[in-house]
């Protein structure tokens, strides 16, 4: 994500002086929404080197990286409906996506913030089905995307932010299944 933080300061940079206005607060939308994560990210890097790290730390990093990508996602969703381009199939796939993300929320937060060890079943189907969807995603952008003038802004651009984003359900995934054993042995 700080790579990924870095692109973006670069690439408006660059590339301001060419965008309209409404892509430009897209853009702008993308830098803080990275900046925020990468900064919670480092947040729990730092609270893990020290071996500090609870379950309410870790809830509370899972929720603030999906609630900061919940509010940068109906930020572009706006900034396409200022371009005109939110249509029937922008409302269906922002919907999901925020189903997805709602559930994870509260499946995160009922995990870590419960007394007792709960399942973690629910969270790796939850991070697998948006693995999943992210994966398809980018393969459907690709191959929209293979032939024309853009394939190489493309796989500049969504290469380098399809492997941060995967990486998140990732580390969720990683957690969860700390947690679990933790509370495992602790109760044993």
């Amino acid at each position: 994500y700080l790579v990924q933080f870095l692109w973006y300061i670069g690439f408006m940079v660059i590339e301001y002086r060419f965008m309209l206005d409404w892509e430009r607060g897209g853009g702008v939308a993308s830098i803080v929404t990275s900046a925020v994560i990468t900064g919670t990210l480092l947040y729990g890097a730092f609270k893990s080197a020290r071996d500090s790290v609870t379950p309410r730390t870790a809830a509370r990093i899972a929720t603030i990286i999906i609630g900061v990508d919940i509010l940068n996602q109906l930020v572009l969703q706006y900034f396409n409906w200022r371009n005109r381009q939110f249509d029937i199939n922008s409302i269906t796939g922002l919907s999901i996506y925020l189903f997805f993300d709602i559930a994870f929320i509260v499946l995160v937060l009922v995990f870590f913030l419960s007394e007792k060890p709960r399942s973690p079943i629910p969270i790796y189907i939850v991070a697998g089905i948006d693995i999943f969807m992210v994966i398809a995603s980018y393969t459907t952008n690709l191959l929209g995307a293979v032939g024309t003038a853009q394939i190489t802004k493309f796989m500049m651009t969504s290469s380098l932010r399809i492997f941060a984003v995967l990486l998140i359900p990732t580390l969720f995934i990683y957690m969860t299944a700390v947690l679990y054993r933790k509370r495992r042995l602790a109760k044993t």
